[in-house]
């Protein structure tokens, strides 16, 4: 499921409402099904949706790619990590991603070990 719609407007009460962003586009893709599981086939299937809507009018519109999942512990050389590499080197993309909350060593997963990757945990 794709979803597009604008942020931080505030809507009927923008005076009062708006947001940092009000000019915003949120583009969104569901990879997670209802049980919370997923894959990273669908995940990198959802960047490439990124990638085919990134420009309208000649200039970019998706700008950051923001995930929160995590698919196991491994060191950034995995399907979904080199997907995140090549999005940020090719198209510019500043991907973000949560790096799980475990606080042990050697847990983060993919795809906030990418190296072109900001983890947050």
């Amino acid at each position: 499921m794709w979803c597009i719609f604008g942020a931080g407007t505030g809507g009927a009460d923008a005076d009062t409402f708006k947001g940092v962003a009000p000019g915003a586009v949120i583009y969104m893709a569901r990879v997670i099904d209802g049980s919370g599981s997923g894959d990273d086939a669908g995940l990198i299937k959802a960047i490439d949706w990124c990638v085919g809507h990134n420009l309208r009018g000649g200039f970019p519109t998706i700008q950051i790619l923001s995930m929160s999942v995590g698919i196991g512990p491994t060191d950034g050389n995995d399907a979904l990590s080199q997907a995140i590499d090549a999005v940020a080197t090719e198209h510019g993309f500043i991907p973000v991603a949560s790096s799980g909350n475990s606080g042990a060593v050697s847990t983060a997963g993919s795809p906030s070990v990418a190296e072109k990757a900001i983890g947050v945990g």
